[in-house]
C-alpha cells in the first residue's frame, strides 16, 4: 500500500494470492463436505436397510407367533367346549338318574337335589334345598349320620354302606349309600355328595328268599324226620316180626318144659321140705329162676303182641294209690305220694299197671344197686298240664348217662346183668297205644324223673 492510502502493485498481487488460496480452501472444504455427506448418506442408507430387515424379521416372527397362539387358542377352545359338553352330558345324567344324587355342606344343608331324589323321597327340589339332610334320616340312624360326616371331614375313606332314609309320606326306605368327598383348592373338605339307590324291594325279596329257604329247610328236616321215623318203624316192625317168630318158638319149646320143671320142683319140695336146709335153698333158687324165665317170656309175648286196648273210666289218683301199694318198696327207700290230680280218664288198667310197676321197679333198682348208705327217696305224683294227665316217678338214684339215655327205648338194650331189655320199650309202646307218651329226664349222680302222660281228662269239681 502506498502512502496516502493507495494500493501498490505488490499489494494487488498479494491480494490475488490470498484470494486464490482462499478459493482453494473453499473448494477443498466443499469436496470434503461432499465426501462426508456421501459417506453419511451411505451409512444412513445402510442403517435404514438393516432396520427394515430387522423390522421385517420381527413382523414375520410376530405373525408366526400369532398363528401359533391362534392354533393354541383353537385347541384350548375345542378342549374347553368338549369339557363343557361332557359336563352338560354328565349333569344331564346326574339330573335324570333314577338314583338319588344329593350335595350337602358339612352342616348337612342340602345344596343340590336331582330328579331321582325327587322321585325317591317325594320332596321337590325347591323344598329340598331348604332342608337339612337330617330331616330324611330316621331317628335310629342319626348317630350313624353324624359319624359319617365326621369320617368325611377327617378325609378317611368311606365304604359304600346300607342305611335307611325317610320319604315325605313317612315311609322308611332301605338304601345303598355311596359317599363322595368334595374339597377346595387347598384340599379342605367343603361338601359331600351322596348317591343313594332304593334297595327296599330287593331287600324284601332277599328276606322273602331267606324265609322260603328256611321254610324249605324246615320242610326237608320234617320230611327227613318222617323218613327216619318211617325207617325206624320199619326196623321196629322187622324186629317185631323176628321177635314174633322167636316168641312162638320160645313159647312152644321153652314154656312147656318150664311147666314140667315147675311141677317137678313142687313135688320134690313137698317130699323133702324141712329135711335139709341146703335142699330147701336150692329149691327156692330153682323156683325164683323159673319165675324169672316166665317173666322174660311174658315180656317177649307182651312186646310182640299188639292187642286192642280195654279202656275203662278211672279215677287216676285212687287207681295209682292202689298200684303203688302193691309194689314192694325196699325199706331203705322213703316213698312219697303226691296224688292230687283229681281227674277221671279212660285207659286200660292192666296195661298201665304194667307200665307203672315197671318204672317203679327201675327206680328202686337205681337206688339199691349197692350196699352204700344213702337217703334214697322215691316220689310218685300226678298232675295236669297242657291238656294231659301226667304220672311222674322221681328217684334220687345214680341217674342215666347221656349216651345211654338215647338208647333206653331200643328193644333188647340193657345195662343190667339180668332181663332182656324190653321193660321201657314195652312201657313206651303201651302209653303210645293210649295216644300218650313217655319222657325221661336224668342227671348222673342226682336221679331220674320218668313221666307217663295220657291225653284228655277233666278235673273233678
Amino acid at each position: 500500500m502506498r502512502p496516502g492510502g493507495g494500493l501498490c502493485h505488490s499489494d494487488h498481487r498479494a491480494g490475488a494470492r490470498i484470494g486464490r488460496s482462499s478459493g482453494r480452501r473453499r473448494s477443498h472444504w466443499k469436496k470434503t463436505m461432499t465426501e462426508e455427506q456421501s459417506r453419511s448418506c451411505r451409512v444412513d442408507a445402510l442403517s435404514t436397510s438393516s432396520e427394515q430387515a430387522l423390522r421385517k424379521q420381527a413382523e414375520e416372527g410376530l405373525e408366526r407367533h400369532g398363528e401359533h397362539v391362534e392354533e393354541l387358542l383353537k385347541e384350548k377352545t375345542a378342549e374347553l367346549e368338549g369339557a363343557q359338553a361332557n359336563l352338560r352330558r354328565l349333569a344331564t345324567v346326574v339330573r335324570d338318574s333314577n338314583d338319588a344324587v344329593t350335595l350337602q355342606d358339612m352342616t348337612g344343608r342340602i345344596l343340590a337335589w336331582n330328579r331321582g331324589a325327587e322321585l325317591m323321597y317325594g320332596w321337590p327340589e325347591t323344598e329340598a334345598l331348604e332342608m337339612n339332610i337330617a330331616d330324611i334320616v330316621p331317628a335310629e340312624r342319626k348317630q350313624e349320620q353324624l359319624e359319617l360326616v365326621e369320617q368325611v371331614k377327617a378325609g378317611a375313606p368311606v365304604e359304600s354302606m346300607q342305611t335307611q332314609r325317610l320319604t315325605k309320606d313317612g315311609r322308611t326306605l332301605d338304601v345303598w349309600l355311596v359317599v363322595t368327598r368334595l374339597v377346595d383348592n387347598r384340599g379342605n373338605t367343603v361338601a359331600m355328595g351322596t348317591t343313594e339307590r332304593d334297595i327296599t324291594d330287593r331287600k324284601r325279596a332277599q328276606e322273602e328268599l331267606v324265609r322260603h329257604r328256611d321254610h324249605l329247610e324246615e320242610l326237608v328236616k320234617e320230611r327227613t324226620a318222617k323218613l327216619e321215623a318211617a325207617q325206624d318203624d320199619l326196623l321196629r316192625h322187622a324186629r317185631l316180626a323176628a321177635l314174633g317168630k322167636l316168641t312162638g318158638t320160645v313159647s312152644h319149646e321153652i314154656r312147656n318144659p318150664l311147666g314140667t320143671i315147675r311141677s317137678s320142683v313142687f313135688l320134690i319140695r313137698e317130699r323133702v321140705r324141712g329135711q335139709d336146709p341146703a335142699v330147701d335153698r336150692a329149691l327156692d333158687r330153682a323156683e325164683r329162676n323159673i319165675q324169672r324165665c316166665d317173666r322174660i317170656l311174658e315180656e317177649l309175648l307182651c312186646y310182640a303182641r299188639t292187642n286192642c286196648l280195654d279202656p275203662e273210666p278211672t279215677d287216676i289218683d285212687k287207681w295209682l294209690a292202689g298200684v303203688v301199694d302193691e309194689v314192694h318198696i325196699p325199706e331203705t327207700i322213703q316213698l312219697t305220694k303226691k296224688l292230687c290230680c283229681g281227674v277221671n280218664i279212660a285207659f286200660d288198667r292192666e296195661r298201665m299197671r304194667r307200665c307203672v310197676t315197671n318204672v317203679i321197679a327201675n327206680a328202686c333198682q337205681a337206688m339199691a344197686w349197692d350196699d352204700a348208705e344213702g337217703e334214697w327217696e322215691l316220689t310218685v305224683e300226678t298232675c295236669c298240664s297242657d291238656g294231659r294227665v301226667q304220672i311222674v316217678v322221681r328217684d334220687t338214684g345214680v341217674g342215666i348217662p347221656p349216651d345211654e339215655l338215647e338208647k333206653v327205648f331200643e328193644p333188647l338194650y340193657s345195662t343190667k346183668t339180668f332181663g332182656v331189655g324190653l321193660g321201657l320199650p314195652i312201657v313206651k309202646q303201651i302209653v303210645e297205644q293210649h295216644e300218650g307218651g313217655l319222657e325221661i329226664e336224668s342227671q348222673p349222680g342226682q336221679g331220674t324223673a320218668v313221666t307217663l302222660w295220657l291225653p284228655g281228662g277233666e278235673q273233678e269239681a
